[in-house]
């Protein structure tokens, strides 16, 4: 889910283009109010599909870790923001782009501008190849909540204890060590189905 073409020019003014195409455009951060970047999202996904707006807005994403937590033996799902306070856009930014973005209810401006009137920098291509990259993690084969695995690395090599969380390329397992339940996190490598 990398976008290898966006450019790292530092001034983000580009042409109009019609296409709609995953390699078009570049990523900006927009700062929200905090609490705000669902309402900021679902402004601007509104602007997605306009006509005055579709040949210039092409996405907009908040970044999202989600996880898999057993609690009194009961699986639930949660997710939580990785940047609080910002939203993720890709567009084609120029003048118009940057006011209606900017006057969106809870917008309060774009990371990266320097000036307060000035249109902001976009990001930095290795930048977005690494959080789009991380975004599109799938999680580890047999690394589900409540599944037992082997501990392959580290202090607790060969310790059998169950998953209790998986975050994308990190998994809780809670071992016993001493008679008693530890938790303990590690990258998804170290461990393995037992």
């Amino acid at each position: 889910m990398s976008d290898s073409t966006l450019s790292t020019d530092s001034h983000p003014i580009q042409e109009d283009t019609p296409a709609r195409s995953r390699n078009l455009g570049r990523w900006y951060v927009v700062q929200t109010l905090a609490g705000h970047e669902k309402k900021v999202q679902a402004a601007l996904q509104g602007m997605l599909t306009s006509t005055q707006f579709q040949d210039r807005l092409f996405e907009v994403l908040i970044p999202v870790d989600e996880s898999i937590e057993v609690r009194k033996g009961v699986k639930t799902k949660s997710s939580k923001k990785r940047y609080p306070g910002y939203v993720f856009v890709r567009c084609l930014l120029d003048e118009e782009v940057w006011v209606a973005i900017r006057r969106t209810p809870s917008v309060s401006g774009f990371s990266g501008s320097t000036q307060r009137d000035s249109l902001p920098s976009p990001l930095p291509e290795r930048e977005v190849e690494a959080l789009l990259g991380e975004l599109s993690l799938p999680a580890p084969d047999g690394l589900v909540p409540g599944n037992a695995v082997r501990m392959l690395q580290g202090p607790f090599a060969d310790f059998i204890g169950s998953v209790v969380e998986v975050n994308q390329d990190r998994v809780k397992v809670a071992l016993n060590v001493f008679g008693r339940e530890t938790l303990v996190e590690a990258p998804a490598d170290q461990v393995d189905r037992a």
